[in-house]
């Protein structure tokens, strides 16, 4: 009986043992994780953003520019900022070279935001409007020595996103992110009328984001790896439909007619800009893979155009010969 009763106690003296020891270590490291103050008092604006009327603006104004990328799931509209506007290959070799990473994320919808889990990593969560949020910073897992931290400044229907990756522990993107986004949208918030009527601010947009021009305009191609063809471009142009809808970026074989990429057409999803006067042609980007053997193809690029209750219809094509990507 004493045996029993042996038996049946040390494995539960093991599970304590082990719960404690781990608690320890949870508390340990939350005790050496370095912490910052950052000032987020700008992002006061992001709640100014009540009402559907002003929430249409912002989304119609971060849809015609070039600094932002506007991207829906199940009706959650997403704008990120792109890395350094519109990319060219030579521009994203050097960009992925460089020890520093900054994201900027805008959702659109609070309550059903799809916000990051961060594996192991602190999540430094706030109002919008916080003068003085503390920041957890994490050591990254190689040998790079960046201090990772991810901000969220949750409001009632807006949340900015903010991931820096620097070894300075200052968080110096992080800040510039926030002084830049709510002059940004403090504008925006100013001149609601104006924009939607006209589908913009002028003033905030980055010069090529609007092209004008009577006819269509040419797709560009680049491939992502400057000098080594990859199978993975990046394809970018200019449209205006005249109403709120997003588009995707098709791929074909030219001789077959067999479409290459239709797993990978998910990704391409952007809601572009869109006005009254159709000379205005709006800037659109996405990286496209075109699968295969790397053998060199003929390969037709297509971009559609998709609006709610409408037939999908085709906008622009153009036909290269290029590699394509295999694993």
């Amino acid at each position: 009986m004493k045996t029993t009763r042996l038996t049946a106690v040390i494995p539960a003296i093991g599970i304590a043992i082990c719960l404690a020891i781990t608690a320890s270590c949870s508390l340990r490291r939350r005790a050496e994780t370095p912490r910052i103050t950052l000032d987020c008092s700008p992002t006061a604006v992001l709640d100014r953003f009540d009402d559907d009327r002003v929430c249409e603006a912002l989304l119609r104004h971060v849809c015609a520019s070039a600094a932002w990328r506007v991207t829906g799931d199940s009706g959650i509209m997403v704008a990120e900022k792109r890395c350094r506007g519109p990319r060219t290959d030579a521009e994203h070799a050097a960009f992925a070279k460089k020890p520093t990473h900054l994201s900027v994320k805008l959702h659109f919808d609070a309550p059903r935001a799809r916000v990051p889990s961060v594996g192991g990593q602190d999540v430094s969560v706030a109002e919008p409007g916080a003068p003085a949020v503390r920041v957890a910073l994490s050591r990254a897992r190689d040998a790079s020595g960046t201090l990772d931290s991810l901000v969220l400044l949750k409001g009632k229907r807006l949340v900015l996103e903010i991931l820096e990756c620097n070894p300075d522990p200052d968080r110096p993107l992080t800040r510039k992110a926030i002084d830049e986004v709510s002059a940004e949208f403090s504008a925006i918030r100013s001149s609601v009328d104006v924009v939607l009527q006209r589908g913009y601010l002028r003033k905030w947009l980055p010069d090529n984001s609007i092209r004008e021009s009577p006819a269509d305009l040419p797709i560009e191609i680049a491939d992502v790896r400057e000098g080594l063809p990859s199978g993975v471009f990046w394809v970018s142009g200019y449209a205006n439909t005249g109403e709120k809808g997003y588009v995707t970026i098709r791929s074909f074989d030219a001789s077959t007619g067999e479409e290459l990429g239709g797993a990978y057409n998910h990704s391409t999803v952007e809601y572009i800009g869109w006005s009254a006067n159709l000379r205005e042609k709006f800037f659109f980007e996405s990286e496209v893979t075109v699968p295969g053997d790397r053998a060199k193809k003929k390969v037709r690029f297509e971009v559609w155009f998709h609006a709610n209750g409408k037939k999908d219809r085709r906008l622009l094509e153009t036909t290269r010969v290029v590699p394509t990507w295999t694993r």
